[in-house]
């Protein structure tokens, strides 16, 4: 495979960006070669002014565009892909949507960002479970999405078993036909979804999208360069109806991103709502400040902590430490943009400095860029097999992006490089309580336990970004009413 020189990179990465909105930082420099050589294989050149010439033509641009998007775009998804999301569509937002619209009988929902269609499909199930008088409304599911690829798996309906590791018991033989090796979507659900190829970031193609009363945009804010993203976020918001809903992954922006919606809580997700009447807000500009932090767990004695709902103050899991953030990152100067890239540049270069790596990585998820985040960090662990710091904050990226059982393995990395990394344990037995194994939960609680009845409480944790361990061991307390509850139940 031929690989592209950095002015090659950057410029291909710069086409990506304007073009698709998505971002392509250092780490992932590998996959833009791989997904240049096969457009330039394609294309029958050799040489990459070739494809920036092909890319920059009219005629052929689109085309090429595609090629790249394909390789490049690999969505993972399953159905019913986030429980508590998914139960709060259920129970609250779409009984809300449709008791409102009773009148008209009309429902306008969108997966934004479909990959293969089992979001579509799944939105799809639970409208035919709510409206008994389905055939007398007029219902409209649209499913869009850059890569074709995709879409064409999405209208031919068929999945393997791991699409399926979070269907409720029941609904999988009732909605699905088993064909062989896979199971095929019922013609009933595929053809209440309607599927579009949409590039997002292109503002010239969404006049078709409009009057929505339900959006599903998850996991997609996350690839996009900051500014796309933000121009993103006000065409949903426009492509909403008045008390329209938007829901986005666990791992996206949070409010800061979503200033001119309504928040809403559920049980263990966020959901934002146009507001009847609009929100005097300030639009994005071309130049705009970073993601905000995402839920990565930050200190416990994190200032203004004890100003948060009830709810958030009870939640024992430590947070994942921002001390590395350039100063005055959330105003993303052009400065700091700039350093970033001078760091990212020294880390990729071959060095096997894995603390600059790091340090990057845990930039990136303090500003809510998980996935930037992930790629650092398996840098750092391949430059670093052993570290226990590394691993730590891999376990928080991948609990954040809701990949529990690689986050599970992650964490038990941690406290087996360095059995006396007591975030770690605290960590896992905080995520064994999440996947309900009370004992293994108890098992590490009680080595954080054992840590902390050596030390006093003035003391600080290492790793904690100034957690004491006094503090600790309240969090500790917590945890154990959490693992007893569990038990009991």
């Amino acid at each position: 495979m031929r690989t592209l020189t950095d002015p090659e990179f950057n410029r291909l990465r710069h086409v990506m960006q304007t073009q698709t909105g998505l971002e392509f930082p250092a780490p992932r420099r590998p996959d833009l070669e791989a997904a240049a050589a096969l457009a330039m294989r394609s294309l029958s050149v050799t040489a990459t002014d070739d494809l920036f010439t092909a890319l920059n033509d009219v005629l052929r641009g689109p085309t090429v565009l595609d090629l790249l998007v394909r390789q490049l775009t690999v969505g993972e998804t399953h159905f019913f892909r986030n429980r508590p999301q998914f139960a709060a569509l259920e129970s609250v937002i779409l009984p809300e949507l449709i008791t409102r619209q009773q009148s008209r009988r009309r429902l306008r929902l969108w997966s934004a960002g479909c990959a293969s269609g089992e979001e579509a499909y799944s939105l799809a199930i639970l409208v035919r479970r709510l409206l008994p008088d389905l055939p007398n409304w007029d219902v409209l599911i649209l499913a869009t999405d850059i890569n074709r690829d995709a879409l064409h798996k999405a209208a031919h309906g068929l999945y393997g078993d791991w699409s399926f590791r979070e269907v409720p018991a029941g609904m999988q033989q009732t909605y699905f036909t088993r064909q062989g090796r896979q199971w095929e979507i019922a013609p009933a659900v595929r053809d209440m979804v309607t599927l579009r190829h949409l590039n997002l970031a292109d503002q010239t193609a969404w006049s078709d999208f409009q009057d929505m009363d339900l959006i599903l945009c998850r996991n997609v804010l996350i690839y996009f360069e900051a500014s796309a993203m933000r121009a993103v976020v006000e065409r949903l918001h426009d492509s909403l109806t008045p008390e329209g809903w938007l829901m986005v992954g666990h791992s996206e922006p949070n409010q800061t991103v979503f200033q001119q919606f309504q928040t809403h809580n559920f049980p263990d997700t966020v959901v934002y709502r146009r507001p009847a009447k609009p929100v005097s807000v300030a639009r994005s500009s071309p130049v705009t400040s970073p993601r905000a932090p995402i839920a990565l767990p930050r200190s416990a004695n994190h200032p203004g902590a004890e100003s948060a709902p009830a709810a958030a103050r009870r939640d024992p899991t430590p947070r994942a430490p921002a001390r590395t953030a350039p100063q005055g990152a959330a105003d993303a100067t052009a400065t700091h943009r700039d350093l970033l890239r001078l760091l990212e540049a020294h880390a990729s270069a071959g060095s096997k400095d894995h603390q600059t790596a790091f340090a990057i990585a845990k930039w990136y998820a303090d500003q809510g860029q998980i996935v930037l985040a992930d790629s650092w960090l398996r840098l750092v662990l391949q430059q670093a097999p052993l570290s226990a710091p590394g691993h730590y904050l891999h376990g928080l990226v991948l609990q954040a992006d809701g990949r529990l059982d690689a986050a599970l393995a992650a964490l038990r990395r941690c406290v087996f490089a360095d059995p006396e990394f007591v975030l770690g344990h605290f960590a896992l037995a905080n995520l064994c309580v999440r996947l309900g194994q009370a004992p293994r939960a108890a098992k590490e609680l009680d080595l954080v336990a054992q840590w902390a009845r050596t030390r006093a409480g003035h003391e600080i944790v290492p790793e904690g970004d100034g957690l004491t361990v006094g503090r600790l061991r309240e969090m500790m307390t917590s945890q154990a009413e959490l693992i007893c509850q569990l038990t009991q139940a």
